[in-house]
């Protein structure tokens, strides 16, 4: 399969990339919306991801919206986060979305249903571990049936960890969820983040959710 990824890093990382060239993918960069048409006047490609977000001063559904202007119907799969909206408010033929961070097997399933052009299962939005409910779909949160007042950056920060919780998630994992350039850098601006979302989360119960682990990393679960 041939793909060619509009990319601006907040989903993709050297792993993912690494992955998807293990599986067989020929793949074909680029980091702007006038660089990934000119590719696709180009050359032939059997779908097309796009990360949400800037992409050379266009959005993917600018993108999009250009690549069906211009008469080319490859599949066209998003790539958004916890902190944003998906980039289309209804589902399109040709088209999914899904939001990250996701594994390796599910990108992979949803990216040969797309070339197949089969429908495909929609992600799971919503988690919950005991008395915490996690919606990425409407953008909220709730503990013990109260709602979380939460910033941007602590609902990011909270989808992170829910999506991976019982598994520790680094410093390193966190800053990139948070966009953060340099996340090593800044660990105590990393370690503020965590603290405020602490005392929101977990203050107020008995039960503690969010964790640190010996290796400064957090842990979302039940213990």
């Amino acid at each position: 399969m041939k793909l060619l990824i509009g990319e601006n890093h907040s989903c993709f990382d050297m792993y993912t990339l690494q992955g998807l060239m293990a599986a067989g993918m020929c793949i074909v960069r680029a980091s702007s919306g006038v660089g990934l048409m000119q590719k696709l006047q180009r050359d032939r490609f059997d779908v097309v991801v796009l990360e949400s977000g800037d992409l050379g001063g266009m959005t993917s559904r600018d993108v999009f919206l250009g690549v069906r202007s211009a008469g080319m119907q490859v599949p066209v799969l998003f790539l958004y986060n916890a902190a944003q909206r998906p980039p289309l408010p209804a589902p399109v033929p040709g088209t999914d979305q899904l939001c990250c961070p996701i594994s390796l097997s599910v990108l992979l399933s949803h990216l040969q249903a797309l070339e197949e052009g089969l429908p495909t299962l929609a992600a799971d939005l919503h988690f919950r571990l005991a008395d915490l409910d996690v919606d990425l779909d409407r953008h909220c949160a709730s503990r013990a049936g109260c709602p979380l007042s939460l910033t941007e950056q602590e609902f990011r920060l909270l989808a992170l960890l829910i999506r991976h919780q019982g598994r520790p998630v680094s410093l390193a994992a966190i800053g990139l969820a948070l966009q953060d350039t340099s996340p090593d850098s800044a660990p105590e601006r990393l370690e503020l983040a965590i603290r405020q979302l602490r005392e929101k989360v977990d203050e107020a119960h008995k039960v503690h959710l969010i964790h640190s682990t010996p290796d400064r990393g957090y842990v979302l679960e039940v213990s």
